[in-house]
């Protein structure tokens, strides 16, 4: 057994659970060696497994199953490989499956994925027509492929993603705000939150996902309404909240505009006057991934935690940290 099949499901619990990172494959050679050298040290703090993404344009499938088979091979870190609908003809996900099987990576995080605008294709030198048409549109197909199909059925161990506030809404532009008080109602278990997505949810975990990582989010209420919402509509296995620290404005600005995340306006308050401080922003990116953390212990049976790395580790050495999950002394940078 690997180790989200024998770990992930059976040696934590919510007294004692692990923790996961996420990385991006490296686009230029100072970047890969870079990352090599933070991933000496990010091994020795043990992380259940590692995500690898795979995005379009500026990753392709090949380049994250090598980087997913070197994490493993030279770092001893299990790795977890996204893989996506968008772009996917039947013979280039087949293609895909056996390459990871060959290299020992048998945990896939199966994503219907996001079209890439035309101006993220002009970056990449690309346009519409270099893409093809997917076999498959959303992701619960993915995973029913994958789970009944004689060839991987019985080799994969695939998680989905969960979006605690629906998914990928491009109907704003700018940082969405709401008050704690409007998103979490414990009177309504349902209060603000979007019900066909926990139905989309509850397919893909009926089509046979073993796990669900949720999208990132900035509101801990947001996320337990959500979460409790999930185990009401039968949603049994393993929730993995996931994190994207605060680093910069830009990269935070980034990812609420992208998912359209709500921001509480407390948050907003600090951050905006602090667009361009980047220790600070920093600062209070550590303090509230540890808060979340804290709060979602408290309150949920959750086994595990999965953090955004950025290829970075400083900062995620502190909320790993200040959760108790490394301990400094025995920890080197």
């Amino acid at each position: 057994m690997n180790a989200l099949q024998s770990g992930f499901f059976a040696s934590h619990t919510p007294s004692t659970p692990f923790f996961s990172l996420e990385f991006s494959p490296p686009k230029t050679a100072q970047g890969e060696k870079n990352l090599e050298n933070r991933l000496e040290r990010i091994a020795l703090w043990k992380p259940l497994f590692g995500s690898v993404t795979f995005r379009i344009p500026g990753t392709t499938i090949t380049q994250s199953i090598d980087f997913a088979s070197k994490i493993k091979r030279d770092y001893g870190i299990e790795p977890l490989l996204h893989l996506t609908c968008v772009n996917m003809t039947l013979g280039k996900i087949n293609c895909a499956l056996r390459r990871a099987k060959e290299k020992g990576i048998i945990n896939i995080l199966a994503l219907k994925g996001d079209y890439p605008d035309s101006e993220a294709l002009a970056s990449a030198g690309l346009t519409e027509t270099n893409l093809v048409k997917p076999e498959f549109t959303f992701a619960s197909q993915l995973v029913e492929y994958i789970k009944t199909n004689p060839e991987f059925k019985d080799v994969f161990n695939v998680g989905v993603v969960g979006h605690p506030e629906g998914y990928f809404r491009k109907d704003s532009t700018d940082l969405k705000v709401c008050s704690i008080d409007q998103i979490y109602n414990n009177k309504n278990i349902s209060d603000g939150i979007d019900l066909q997505e926990i139905r989309f949810l509850k397919t893909k975990v009926d089509k046979g996902a073993n796990f669900v990582i949720s999208q990132a989010f900035y509101s801990s209420d947001k996320f337990l309404n959500w979460y409790n919402t999930c185990r009401v509509y039968g949603i049994s296995v393993p929730i993995i909240p996931s994190f994207f620290p605060i680093q910069t404005y830009k990269s935070f600005e980034l990812v609420t505009k992208l998912n359209s995340l709500y921001v509480p306006q407390d948050l907003l308050d600090k951050v905006k006057p602090a667009t361009n401080d980047k220790i600070k922003l920093e600062e209070m990116g550590v303090d509230l991934a540890v808060k979340q953390i804290s709060e979602i212990r408290e309150s949920t049976d959750v086994i595990g935690f999965h953090i955004s790395t950025l290829n970075l580790e400083k900062n995620v050495k502190k909320i790993l940290e200040g959760t108790g999950f490394i301990q400094n002394e025995n920890i080197p940078f």
